[in-house]
Protein backbone atom coordinates (compact mmCIF):
# COMPACT_ATOMS: atom_id res chain seq x y z
CA UNK A 1 0.00 0.00 0.00
CA UNK A 2 2.90 2.19 0.70
CA UNK A 3 4.75 1.75 -2.78
CA UNK A 4 1.38 2.39 -4.26
CA UNK A 5 0.51 5.67 -2.42
CA UNK A 6 3.88 6.70 -3.27
CA UNK A 7 3.49 5.97 -6.96
CA UNK A 8 0.42 8.21 -7.06
CA UNK A 9 2.19 10.62 -5.40
CA UNK A 10 4.99 10.63 -8.09
CA UNK A 11 2.26 10.69 -10.72
CA UNK A 12 1.06 14.06 -9.20
CA UNK A 13 3.90 15.78 -8.78
CA UNK A 14 4.88 15.16 -12.68
CA UNK A 15 1.37 16.41 -13.68
CA UNK A 16 1.41 19.23 -11.49
CA UNK A 17 4.72 20.29 -13.31
CA UNK A 18 3.93 19.65 -16.80
CA UNK A 19 0.61 21.79 -16.13
CA UNK A 20 1.82 24.51 -14.33
CA UNK A 21 5.03 25.14 -16.75
CA UNK A 22 2.39 24.94 -19.48
CA UNK A 23 5.00 21.97 -21.23
CA UNK A 24 4.06 21.42 -24.85
CA UNK A 25 5.19 18.58 -27.27
CA UNK A 26 5.58 18.74 -31.26
CA UNK A 27 3.84 15.80 -33.17
CA UNK A 28 7.06 14.04 -33.56
CA UNK A 29 7.94 14.39 -29.72
CA UNK A 30 4.63 13.28 -28.72
CA UNK A 31 5.22 10.07 -30.86
CA UNK A 32 8.04 9.22 -29.20
CA UNK A 33 7.45 10.21 -25.71
CA UNK A 34 3.90 7.57 -25.82
CA UNK A 35 6.06 5.08 -27.29
CA UNK A 36 8.37 4.70 -24.12
CA UNK A 37 5.23 4.79 -22.09
CA UNK A 38 4.49 1.75 -20.46
CA UNK A 39 0.42 1.12 -22.79
CA UNK A 40 -1.13 0.06 -18.97
CA UNK A 41 -2.49 3.13 -17.28
CA UNK A 42 -2.26 3.56 -13.86
CA UNK A 43 -4.28 2.49 -11.38
CA UNK A 44 -7.34 4.78 -10.55
CA UNK A 45 -7.47 4.09 -6.41
CA UNK A 46 -11.18 2.97 -5.40
CA UNK A 47 -10.52 5.56 -2.11
CA UNK A 48 -9.93 9.28 -3.08
CA UNK A 49 -6.32 10.63 -1.90
CA UNK A 50 -6.08 13.73 0.13
CA UNK A 51 -2.47 15.29 -1.53
CA UNK A 52 -1.66 18.93 0.42
CA UNK A 53 0.67 21.40 -0.98
CA UNK A 54 2.53 23.48 1.86
CA UNK A 55 2.55 27.11 0.60
CA UNK A 56 5.24 28.84 2.59
CA UNK A 57 4.25 32.30 1.87
CA UNK A 58 4.41 35.79 3.37
CA UNK A 59 0.41 37.27 4.14
CA UNK A 60 1.56 40.23 6.03
CA UNK A 61 5.29 41.14 5.74
CA UNK A 62 6.54 43.66 3.18
CA UNK A 63 5.96 41.52 -0.24
CA UNK A 64 2.48 40.15 0.80
CA UNK A 65 1.09 43.03 -1.57
CA UNK A 66 2.77 41.26 -4.14
CA UNK A 67 2.73 37.80 -3.39
CA UNK A 68 -1.10 37.97 -2.83
CA UNK A 69 -1.14 37.61 -6.53
CA UNK A 70 0.51 34.14 -7.06
CA UNK A 71 -1.20 32.81 -3.79
CA UNK A 72 -4.53 33.35 -5.41
CA UNK A 73 -2.85 32.11 -8.53
CA UNK A 74 -2.19 28.54 -6.63
CA UNK A 75 -5.58 28.79 -5.46
CA UNK A 76 -7.23 28.87 -8.45
CA UNK A 77 -5.30 26.11 -10.01
CA UNK A 78 -6.17 23.92 -7.69
CA UNK A 79 -9.74 24.59 -7.74
CA UNK A 80 -9.50 23.98 -11.15
CA UNK A 81 -7.42 20.78 -10.60
CA UNK A 82 -10.28 19.43 -8.29
CA UNK A 83 -13.35 20.69 -10.44
CA UNK A 84 -12.31 19.19 -13.66
CA UNK A 85 -11.08 16.28 -11.98
CA UNK A 86 -7.74 16.26 -13.84
CA UNK A 87 -5.80 13.90 -11.47
CA UNK A 88 -9.00 10.69 -11.44
CA UNK A 89 -8.96 9.92 -7.44
CA UNK A 90 -7.35 12.88 -6.05
CA UNK A 91 -7.94 15.46 -4.03
CA UNK A 92 -5.84 18.66 -4.09
CA UNK A 93 -5.86 21.12 -1.01
CA UNK A 94 -3.19 23.86 -0.31
CA UNK A 95 -2.45 24.65 3.24
CA UNK A 96 -0.53 28.45 3.67
CA UNK A 97 2.02 29.22 6.54
CA UNK A 98 2.60 33.20 6.87
CA UNK A 99 6.31 33.84 7.22
CA UNK A 100 6.13 37.31 7.37
CA UNK A 101 9.16 37.99 4.64
CA UNK A 102 11.57 36.55 7.57
CA UNK A 103 14.10 34.28 7.12
CA UNK A 104 13.80 33.29 10.55
CA UNK A 105 10.62 31.82 10.04
CA UNK A 106 11.44 29.64 7.10
CA UNK A 107 12.36 26.25 8.99
CA UNK A 108 9.36 26.77 11.71
CA UNK A 109 6.98 27.33 8.67
CA UNK A 110 8.80 24.77 6.83
CA UNK A 111 8.46 22.26 9.77
CA UNK A 112 4.66 23.47 10.73
CA UNK A 113 3.40 22.46 7.21
CA UNK A 114 5.03 19.13 6.97
CA UNK A 115 3.27 18.54 10.31
CA UNK A 116 -0.21 19.99 8.38
CA UNK A 117 0.37 17.14 6.24
CA UNK A 118 1.80 18.46 3.56
CA UNK A 119 3.26 16.26 1.09
CA UNK A 120 5.28 19.21 -1.11
CA UNK A 121 6.38 23.10 -0.25
CA UNK A 122 5.52 25.81 -2.43
CA UNK A 123 7.08 29.25 -1.79
CA UNK A 124 7.14 32.35 -3.88
CA UNK A 125 9.28 33.85 -0.90
CA UNK A 126 12.76 34.54 -2.45
CA UNK A 127 15.39 33.82 0.53
CA UNK A 128 13.16 30.66 1.07
CA UNK A 129 14.48 27.99 -1.15
CA UNK A 130 18.11 29.32 0.13
CA UNK A 131 17.44 28.80 3.72
CA UNK A 132 15.66 25.60 3.19
CA UNK A 133 18.11 23.61 0.77
CA UNK A 134 19.98 21.10 2.64
CA UNK A 135 16.52 20.48 4.60
CA UNK A 136 14.21 19.40 1.51
CA UNK A 137 17.45 17.23 0.46
CA UNK A 138 18.23 15.27 3.62
CA UNK A 139 14.08 14.84 4.32
CA UNK A 140 13.38 14.48 0.74
CA UNK A 141 10.77 17.04 0.29
CA UNK A 142 10.10 18.50 -3.07
CA UNK A 143 10.21 22.01 -2.89
CA UNK A 144 9.05 23.92 -5.59
CA UNK A 145 9.76 28.02 -6.50
CA UNK A 146 9.42 30.70 -9.11
CA UNK A 147 12.49 32.08 -8.05
CA UNK A 148 16.17 30.59 -6.53
CA UNK A 149 19.73 31.38 -7.41
CA UNK A 150 21.58 29.00 -9.88
CA UNK A 151 23.87 27.58 -6.95
CA UNK A 152 20.89 26.02 -5.18
CA UNK A 153 20.09 23.91 -7.88
CA UNK A 154 23.77 22.52 -8.05
CA UNK A 155 24.29 19.79 -7.62
CA UNK A 156 20.49 18.63 -9.00
CA UNK A 157 18.31 18.38 -5.21
CA UNK A 158 15.01 18.81 -4.36
CA UNK A 159 14.35 22.20 -5.40
CA UNK A 160 12.90 22.71 -8.46
CA UNK A 161 12.78 26.22 -10.37
CA UNK A 162 9.57 27.11 -12.61
CA UNK A 163 10.64 30.47 -13.63
CA UNK A 164 13.53 32.72 -12.83
CA UNK A 165 17.26 32.33 -12.04
CA UNK A 166 18.71 35.73 -11.30
CA UNK A 167 21.81 35.48 -12.81
CA UNK A 168 20.39 34.06 -16.00
CA UNK A 169 17.98 37.55 -15.85
CA UNK A 170 21.22 39.58 -14.96
CA UNK A 171 22.83 38.48 -18.24
CA UNK A 172 19.76 38.53 -20.07
CA UNK A 173 18.81 42.19 -19.25
CA UNK A 174 21.97 43.72 -20.01
CA UNK A 175 22.74 41.75 -23.03
CA UNK A 176 19.44 43.39 -24.49
CA UNK A 177 21.00 46.94 -23.04
CA UNK A 178 23.87 46.82 -24.90
CA UNK A 179 22.31 45.43 -28.86
CA UNK A 180 18.95 48.02 -28.52
CA UNK A 181 19.39 50.44 -25.50
CA UNK A 182 22.77 51.65 -25.31
CA UNK A 183 24.83 52.17 -28.38
CA UNK A 184 28.03 51.84 -26.57
CA UNK A 185 30.04 52.04 -29.49
CA UNK A 186 29.10 55.83 -30.00
CA UNK A 187 28.62 56.82 -26.11
CA UNK A 188 31.38 54.14 -24.40
CA UNK A 189 30.63 52.15 -21.88
CA UNK A 190 27.17 52.67 -20.23
CA UNK A 191 27.35 53.53 -16.09
CA UNK A 192 24.94 51.05 -14.25
CA UNK A 193 24.46 50.16 -10.85
CA UNK A 194 21.66 48.32 -8.65
CA UNK A 195 19.64 48.59 -5.25
CA UNK A 196 17.34 46.56 -3.82
CA UNK A 197 16.41 44.00 -0.58
CA UNK A 198 18.45 42.17 1.23
CA UNK A 199 17.24 38.65 -0.37
CA UNK A 200 18.82 36.51 -2.36
CA UNK A 201 17.63 37.20 -5.94
CA UNK A 202 18.84 40.99 -5.69
CA UNK A 203 21.98 39.82 -4.06
CA UNK A 204 22.96 37.30 -7.00
CA UNK A 205 21.08 39.50 -9.41
CA UNK A 206 23.70 42.55 -8.62
CA UNK A 207 26.62 39.90 -8.51
CA UNK A 208 25.92 39.03 -12.15
CA UNK A 209 25.43 42.28 -13.12
CA UNK A 210 29.19 43.15 -11.94
CA UNK A 211 30.71 39.72 -13.50
CA UNK A 212 29.09 40.89 -16.86
CA UNK A 213 30.35 44.40 -16.54
CA UNK A 214 34.04 42.83 -15.94
CA UNK A 215 33.57 40.65 -18.73
CA UNK A 216 32.12 43.37 -21.41
CA UNK A 217 34.12 46.74 -19.72
CA UNK A 218 33.55 48.19 -23.53
CA UNK A 219 29.81 48.13 -22.98
CA UNK A 220 29.37 48.60 -19.08
CA UNK A 221 31.05 50.00 -16.15
CA UNK A 222 29.36 48.86 -13.05
CA UNK A 223 29.78 51.72 -10.01
CA UNK A 224 28.69 49.47 -7.29
CA UNK A 225 25.35 47.41 -6.25
CA UNK A 226 23.57 48.37 -2.49
CA UNK A 227 20.88 46.54 -0.34
CA UNK A 228 18.47 47.50 1.81
CA UNK A 229 16.65 45.71 4.65
CA UNK A 230 12.75 44.99 4.05
CA UNK A 231 11.45 47.93 4.78
CA UNK A 232 8.65 48.98 3.42
CA UNK A 233 5.57 47.52 1.48
CA UNK A 234 5.13 46.84 -1.82
CA UNK A 235 1.96 48.76 -2.65
CA UNK A 236 0.53 50.31 -5.23
CA UNK A 237 -1.54 53.91 -5.63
Amino acid sequence: MAERTTGIRFVILVTLLLLSTSITCGKNDQTRIQSQISPSPAPIPTKEIKFTIGNLTDLTGASSNAISVINQALDDLICYFNEQNLIPGVHLNVIAYDGMLDTGQDVIGYEWLLAKGADIIYTSVPTSPVTLNSRVNRDKVVLFTPSVPLRELLPPGYIFDLGNVPEHDAFTLLKWIAENDWDYQANGPARIGGAGWTDSYNVEFQDAMKRYARAHPEQFDFIGGFATEFGFLWQGK
